[in-house]
């Protein structure tokens, strides 16, 4: 037991800095996106000073197409935060669930053998819910871990799949926010 006990913490550990290299390399990947943000803005100016409509109107397309790969990492990146803090939080319920157990023996010392069999039933019930829920938690994290690493091309292929799909001519939608870019870039210009 003590042997099994010890390989479900090595791995557990492993999952866990697994899980942190992907989370840092969602990050890294935003921090990237960001920088390209602003690089694709500068030259979206500089066309649009040139009155250069074609290229301007390419490079906004990119400067939207990552602002929108931004925010869907962003919520990829919150959707996996959140799930590693409630499993956090289902951890500690579940050690705090047996520090009582464990008090509640010692405490109870004196009462009845029906009550005690009854607490310690409803104590080893919700332990068992805890490591259960514990042990969900833990696949659903390594699920998206091993995504991630084992994938290191997933954001290129979301990248090419995106840049296909805006491909295939303007939406109004993307022709609001072309427009919106062109009036932007038309107020930094005329505002120096």
């Amino acid at each position: 037991m003590n042997l099994f006990e010890g390989n479900r913490k090595k791995k557990e550990q492993e999952r866990e800095v697994e899980f942190r290299q992907g989370l840092n390399r969602i990050r890294s990947y935003l921090a990237e996106c960001r920088q390209h943000q602003k690089r694709y803005w500068d030259l979206a100016r500089r066309a649009r000073s040139m009155d250069d409509q074609p290229q301007c109107e390419l490079i906004s397309r990119r400067y939207l197409w990552t602002t929108a790969q931004i925010k869907a990492w962003e919520k990829y990146l919150l959707q996996l935060e959140t799930l590693s803090l409630t499993r956090e939080q289902v951890r500690a319920s579940t050690a705090f669930g047996q520090s009582l157990s464990n008090l509640s023996a010692s405490m109870l010392s004196g009462a009845s053998p029906a009550e005690l069999s009854r607490m310690q039933h409803d104590l080893e019930q919700a332990i068992a819910r805890g490591a259960s829920l514990d042990e969900t938690l833990s696949v659903a994290l390594e699920a998206s871990s091993r995504s991630l690493l084992n994938n290191p091309s997933l954001a290129q292929t979301v990248a090419w799949e995106s840049e296909f799909a805006r491909s295939e001519g303007p939406a109004e939608q993307e022709q609001s926010e072309l427009q919106e870019i062109y009036r932007r870039l038309d107020e930094e210009l005329h505002s120096k």
